[in-house]
């Protein structure tokens, strides 16, 4: 599904896989902000999103066991330019994202 977040937000998506051989995942990742980037242990996209990252990304996730079997995932990671305050207005919220994404 699609994931959104705004820049300047710190990112972390876990992604999720099992390999019924239990012979060991390995990750990796296209279509990622330049910012962000996934652990191929463990399958943790992380990183902060800064200026220019805005906009639609299409992100493919794959997943390949020690036997080269793999699996794939996509979703549209949208990244939005945060609003501008008036100096000394206070901002309604700040937030930071944990999204899971299961794949299979």
């Amino acid at each position: 599904g699609e994931q959104t977040f705004t820049v300047g937000d710190l990112v972390a998506i876990q992604v999720e896989a099992s390999d019924p051989a239990d012979t060991g995942l390995t990750y990796a990742a296209s279509g990622l902000p330049a910012t962000l980037a996934i652990d191929p242990a463990t399958g943790l996209i992380a990183g902060q999103l800064v200026e220019g990252s805005a906009g639609s990304h299409g992100v493919t996730v794959t997943v390949t066991d020690v036997e080269r079997a793999s699996g794939q995932t996509t979703f549209t990671l949208t990244v939005k330019t945060p609003m501008a305050l008036e100096p000394g207005e206070e901002p309604d919220q700040w937030a930071i994202y944990y999204l899971p994404l299961v794949g299979r």
